[in-house]
Parts: structure tokens; C-alpha cells; sequence
């Protein structure tokens, strides 16, 4: 393990936690004379956020299976004005435009992209402050690491993310879909967001023991539909024409199959995520109830899909891509479950009990991620190479 890499993780994610404390915060404040004062704390700490986090992401060096890729595609293209791959994103092309106009070093990309995916993440949730903190140390253990590797897709969903997030605030329509169109230009896959807006008013998973014998079905014979899933998906691929006509390669989808089975995780690990998940949805009815009025079931809806597909598409790394379009709510829905299980008046013991064994299963699974991955997310600065 090197030690370097796990203390720099750890205080990242122990700072942007500390923020997101802060965060919870009033926006405003009041005297002693009755006189409402803004409250500069929170202002304080996003900016602390931002810096520090791109400090430490944004000008990272060589960190990530994706990063020598990316950065030898932009070298090429100063050399001959020309991208070396094909049917690129737009904005991605953009990007790379621009940096290349200003005379700027990949460095400049990583340091845009790391600000696309921070600044949804640390705004989004201003309809909900209260679980700032603990979305924050699920942002960590859930999708951290990854998103070294995965940069542009993340941003993508936290962009919508943040846009959906953004409408339920009631925010000016013009900036939402301005947020949304961004995240589109950076990876077209995040289109798939649009299938997020019937759940607005669809509440699809009322009945819990219905939702916990689909995901039992689906964790039992998730692989025995993979096969029929990825013709579905080739087909579809290869209607659709242009860079992702690709996907319809039987070549193609056993290299990522390849790789899916060279980076499965231990049993343990998922089993246990499994069992959380079953407690979760246990709890749906109340949870529902309780956090109603910041739209629980919106979120809970799309996790549950995200949970069903997941033990479907394990076996394709494209695909497990693609499900984080669902998958990703998990962050959010821990967050609003952990917060019930701390707020709780009932049966205190064993909810308590179940809150920090939630705490801890995550905690140490995403060390042990850092500690199994340290020669893809070894920790080097562009400062100090």
C-alpha cells in the first residue's frame, strides 16, 4: 500500500465531509438586534471545496486507467490539428480546443473536467442541506475512485443530476436545461437522463416485497438475461448508426466482457451491499413518508432500477457504464437512509446499530478499493513530476 495515496484520499474525503457539516448551515443569520446578516461560512467552504478538491483531483498526474489515453489524444491533436478518435463528444472536443488554442497542458482538460463533476456534487443539494455530509461520504465510498478513471460519464450524470435537482428548487428553467445540454455535449450517453423525468409522478416500486423478490430474481439469474440484454443493446447499437454502431461488435464486447471479468469484486462485497439494500427497501414505505416533500421516491425509483440491472450488466464494463445512469441515485438514497436510521425515535438500539455497520461496510470496502487499486489510482501531482 502506498502510503502517500491512502492519506491523500482520506483527507480529501474527510475535508469535503467536514464541509458538508458546514454546509447544512442557514444561508442567513440573525443577530442579536433582530438584524438578518448573510451567513459567510458556507460561501467560506465551498470555496475551500472547490479548491482543495481540485488541488488534489484536478491537477493529479497520471492517475487513472484513462488519463496516458486521454492526454496522448490531445498531444496528437496539437501535433496535427486533427482527433485521433473518432465521433468524439462535442464538448469534449470543445474542450480540447481550446486548450490546445491557449497553449494550455492536458492539465487544463483534468482541471475542467474535475470542476464539471465537483460543482454538481457540492450544489446539488441545496433543497436538501441536511444530508450534505453524508451524501459527501458516500460520493467517496460509492463512485470516488471511479471517478478517476470515468471522468467525463460522471460529470455527465451529476450535470443532470444537478439539473434535475435544480427543478425540483424551482430554479430558472433556462439554467436547467443550460446544465442539462452541458452535460450532454460532454458524454451523448447522458441523454438517457430523459427517461428519469416520468418518475417524477411514477412512484413504480410501491410495494416492497414485490421490489425485494425482482431484485432477488435478478441478483440469482442476473447473468442468465445478460445474454439477451446484450443482443438488445448491439441491435440497438447498430440502428442507431455513427460511433456507436461500434458497440455492435461481437469483438469489441468481449474485450469489455474481458475486463469486467478481470476486475470483479470479491463475493463478500457484494453480498453485504446486497444485504443493506434489502434493509433499505424494507424501510421504503416510511422513508417515502418521511422525506416526501424532497422527493424520496424520485430517487428511490430510479436506485431500484439501477440495483435490478446491476447483477444483469456486471459482466460488461460498457454496460455497468451505462447503468450509472440509475445506479448513481444510490449515493443520494444511502444518504436520506442513514439520516432516518439517525433521526429514528424507535427501536434505537438496533437502528443505531444498523447505521454505523452501514458506516463502517462502506468505509472499509472503499479502503480496501484504494489499497487493491493503487497501481491504477497511485496518487501523483503534476507538481511534483
Amino acid at each position: 500500500m502506498d502510503i502517500l495515496t491512502f492519506f491523500v484520499y482520506m483527507f480529501l474525503m474527510f475535508f469535503i465531509i467536514e464541509c458538508g457539516i458546514i454546509f447544512r448551515q442557514s444561508d442567513y443569520l440573525i443577530d442579536k438586534n433582530g438584524k438578518q446578516t448573510i451567513n459567510m461560512q458556507p460561501k467560506y467552504a465551498m470555496f475551500l471545496l472547490l479548491f482543495v478538491y481540485i488541488l488534489i483531483v484536478g491537477f493529479r498526474y497520471q492517475v487513472g486507467v484513462d488519463y496516458l489515453n486521454y492526454e496522448s489524444w490531445y498531444n496528437i491533436y496539437c501535433k496535427t490539428d486533427k482527433f485521433p478518435v473518432e465521433g468524439q463528444d462535442r464538448g469534449y472536443l470543445l474542450l480540447n480546443y481550446i486548450a490546445k488554442l491557449l497553449g494550455m497542458p492536458f492539465t487544463f482538460i483534468n482541471i475542467i473536467l474535475t470542476f464539471l463533476i465537483i460543482i454538481p456534487v457540492s450544489k446539488s443539494l441545496k433543497f436538501a442541506k441536511f444530508l450534505y455530509p453524508l451524501f459527501f461520504f458516500f460520493y467517496f465510498t460509492i463512485i470516488f475512485n471511479e471517478s478517476l478513471n470515468v471522468m467525463r460519464q460522471i460529470a455527465a450524470f451529476f450535470l443532470w443530476f444537478y439539473a434535475y435537482c435544480l427543478y425540483f428548487k424551482k430554479s430558472n428553467k433556462k439554467k436547467i436545461f443550460s446544465i442539462a445540454l452541458l452535460g450532454f455535449f460532454i458524454h451523448k450517453s447522458s441523454i438517457l437522463s430523459l427517461i428519469w423525468l416520468p418518475f417524477i409522478k411514477l412512484d413504480l416500486f410501491k410495494n416492497k416485497y414485490i421490489t425485494l423478490g425482482i431484485l432477488l430474481l435478478s441478483c440469482v439469474l442476473g447473468s442468465v438475461f445478460y445474454s439477451d440484454f446484450k443482443n438488445i443493446m448491439m441491435a440497438g447499437a447498430g440502428l442507431m448508426g455513427g460511433n456507436i454502431a461500434d458497440y455492435n461488435d461481437s469483438w469489441r464486447m468481449q474485450q469489455f466482457e474481458l475486463y469486467s471479468a478481470a476486475n470483479q469484486g470479491e463475493g463478500i462485497a457484494k453480498n453485504l451491499y446486497l444485504v443493506i439494500d434489502f434493509f433499505l427497501i424494507l424501510s421504503s414505505t416510511q422513508l417515502k413518508t418521511v422525506y416526501n416533500k424532497y422527493h424520496f421516491s424520485f430517487f428511490y425509483n430510479l436506485f431500484v432500477i439501477g440495483e435490478i440491472l446491476t447483477p444483469i450488466v456486471s459482466a460488461n464494463t460498457i454496460f455497468l457504464r451505462v447503468n450509472y445512469y440509475f445506479s448513481l441515485h444510490k449515493i443520494i438514497v444511502m444518504s436520506f437512509y442513514c439520516h432516518y436510521l439517525w433521526n429514528s425515535k424507535k427501536h434505537l438500539i438496533i437502528k443505531k446499530s444498523l447505521l454505523f455497520s452501514i458506516l463502517f461496510i462502506y468505509f472499509f470496502l472503499h479502503i480496501r478499493h484504494i489499497i487493491n487499486n493503487d497501481a491504477i489510482n497511485h496518487y501523483q501531482s503534476v507538481f511534483f513530476n
